[in-house]
This record gives C-alpha cells, sequence and structure tokens, in this order.
C-alpha cells in the first residue's frame, strides 16, 4: 500500500494528498479568442433522384472538411448534424446547436444540369448574409463544393490554406463508391453493433468499387477498431483494421483519417496501448485539421488514462469548441483525480 505516503489523515477533517505533483507541458492550449461557429447542414434534395441523395450529406461533409481545417472557424462535425433536417428553420437550428451561422443549400435536377442553391444565415444579425446559386454537370460536382466553400470563407473573412485539399481529391469520382461511402460515414457514428456493421457493409462495397479510394480504406479502419475496441474484440476486425489504415496512408500519406485510424490502432490492448506513439499520430492529424473532433476526443481520453490530466481537459475544451455536445470523456473523473473535488462532484 505504497500510495498511502501520499495521504495524510488531518484531524477532525477527512485525509490530505500530499504527495509531488508534476505539471506536464500542454501539447495545444485552448485559445480563448471566441471563434465563428457554423453548422452545416444535409443539402435538401427538391425533386427525387435516388441514385444521388448521398450528394445531400456528400456536399455538406465536403465543407465540414474544408471548414475544419481554419484555426478560426469553429464548425460542427459531420456526426453533431446528421439528424438536423435540411430544411429546418435556420435561426432555431443556430439555438439549438449553439452556433452563430448555418449554412443550407439545395439541390435540384434541371434536364441535364444540377443547380445548388445555397445561403449563409448569422444568428447574431438574423440575416441571411449571402445567398447564391450554381449550376453544374454531374461530373463537376466537386469543384461545385470547392467554390461553395472558399465562398462561405471569403464571406466569414478568413482564408484557406494554400495546401487545402480539393474535394475530387477526397472522394471517389465513381458515382457507386461515392454512393457507399456516403452510406458508411453515416451509419459510422453510431453506437450500435448493428448499425456499425452495416456501415462496414456499405465501406467494403465502396472500395470495391474504388480499391484507390483512401477515404473509404481509413473510415473504414476506424470503424473496424470501435467495433474490435468496444463492441466485438475479435482478431479479425484487428487485422482489418491494419489492412485498411496501409493501404489508405500508403494511397494518401497525408491524410488525416488515416492517422486517425493509425492511433486508434496503436492504443489498444492488442498493441499494448503504445500512448506516445498514438498521441504522435494524433497530432499529425491535428496539424492538418485543427477543429478535428474525434482527434480531440481521442487525445483527451488516452492522455486522461496515462495521467496528463490538465492536456486530456485541454484536448476536451477543443472538442467543445467543434461540437458543443461532445461525448469525449467524463470529466468528473478528471476532476478527481487532478485534486478539483469540488468541480468532479458538481459536474
Amino acid at each position: 500500500m505504497k500510495n498511502l505516503a501520499f495521504i495524510e489523515t488531518v484531524p477532525r477533517r477527512g485525509y490530505r494528498f500530499v504527495g509531488a505533483v508534476r505539471q506536464f507541458p500542454l501539447a495545444a492550449p485552448a485559445s480563448t479568442e471566441p471563434l465563428a461557429s457554423i453548422a452545416v447542414l444535409p443539402f435538401l434534395f427538391l425533386n427525387e433522384v435516388e441514385e444521388r441523395k448521398a450528394l445531400s450529406l456528400g456536399f455538406a461533409d465536403a465543407l465540414i472538411t474544408m471548414l475544419g481545417s481554419l484555426e478560426d472557424i469553429a464548425v460542427l462535425p459531420t456526426s453533431a448534424i446528421l439528424n438536423c433536417a435540411p430544411s429546418a428553420n435556420s435561426a432555431q437550428v443556430c439555438r439549438d446547436l449553439g452556433v452563430r451561422y448555418t449554412l443550407q443549400g439545395s439541390v435540384q435536377k434541371l434536364g441535364t444540369l444540377w443547380r445548388v442553391s445555397m445561403q449563409l444565415f448569422d444568428a447574431t444579425t438574423q440575416k441571411i448574409t449571402f445567398s447564391e446559386k450554381h449550376d453544374f454537370r454531374l461530373d463537376n460536382a466537386f469543384d461545385v463544393q470547392d467554390e461553395i466553400g472558399y465562398r462561405v470563407v471569403e464571406s466569414l473573412q478568413s482564408r484557406f490554406p494554400s495546401a487545402m485539399p480539393k474535394s475530387r481529391d477526397r472522394y471517389s469520382s465513381d458515382p457507386e463508391a461515392y454512393d457507399e461511402f456516403m452510406s458508411g460515414l453515416r451509419e459510422s457514428y453510431a453506437d450500435r453493433t448493428e448499425t456499425l456493421q452495416s456501415a462496414i457493409e456499405h465501406l467494403s462495397r465502396a472500395i470495391e468499387r474504388d480499391a484507390e479510394f483512401a477515404l473509404a480504406h481509413a473510415t473504414l479502419s476506424h470503424v473496424s477498431m470501435i467495433m474490435d475496441f468496444s463492441l466485438d474484440p475479435q482478431r479479425t476486425w484487428l487485422e482489418k483494421a491494419e489492412h485498411h489504415c496501409r493501404r489508405a496512408l500508403t494511397l494518401d500519406p497525408a491524410l488525416p483519417e488515416g492517422h486517425l485510424a493509425r492511433a486508434w490502432i496503436l492504443w489498444s490492448p492488442a498493441k499494448n496501448f503504445q500512448h506516445a506513439d498514438a498521441i504522435a499520430a494524433l497530432e499529425r492529424v491535428l496539424a492538418a485539421r485543427p477543429n478535428f473532433e474525434r482527434a480531440h476526443n481521442r487525445m483527451s481520453t488516452i492522455c486522461a488514462h496515462i495521467g496528463r490530466l490538465q492536456e486530456a481537459r485541454v484536448a476536451h475544451e477543443q472538442a467543445q469548441r467543434s461540437n458543443p455536445k461532445t461525448r469525449s470523456l467524463n470529466l468528473e473523473v478528471v476532476y478527481l483525480y487532478s485534486g478539483d473535488f469540488a468541480r468532479g462532484r458538481s459536474g
């Protein structure tokens, strides 16, 4: 019971921790400056085109990814907007999600052309700051996604990094692979075994259609590790995760989702919880996407488990900046471990 050497009895009061406290340097201090917060909703289809419904979530996910690479904009992650109706009231969405801006768009097929309309609503002024329309052919959808992203950023008086990846480089140009990926991506945020298994089936079919779809490989690796780590610890899930992670990073060595998947693999029972390498992988993710909620959540969890409590709190706060309703960590436990008993009890 060596740990008792760090506790002394205080007469009629209880106990007091008297051990030495070591402070770790913070890997990513949270900024106190307010961010421009925005929610990008799934795009509304004005006519029924079943084979292209993936574009509804696809447009939103592409814009979320682009805006999420900016340090001065807090964009809600895809997981936060899955249940939002595309035609929801803008002011109500801002109140419900705790953001200043909402970006909403609609897609309509006009003969051989597709028309995308979008508007950006500002809850502070209660006005639409801009509204635009773009016509495009289906094989030009990625260029339209990029153009919309640039217009939104310009409206928010920011700018993209010069190395910002293009949407056509991120997604597959095969329509069926794209559809399957979007279905798998939507289900990858679930916490039910059956839904995650369905996500894996969709992502696997996306890769069958396009074997060089790096993002699909990375997402399939991530979901496989969720299955292995939390729901169904079978060796086959780990093997699948490792295979598709390697494939993703071979196809795109800089892909943030690929390094996120690698971090999940490294910090697992099968790999003896290699926290240093996992943290390094997550730091690489966040260097490319500073507001990537899933990466901040994983960083928070790892740091909490190895006793780097202040860093765990910072990572959790960073995740909350991207998504105020994030579910990354039981902070009450961190408060108690760090001696902040008042906050631990009131949390």
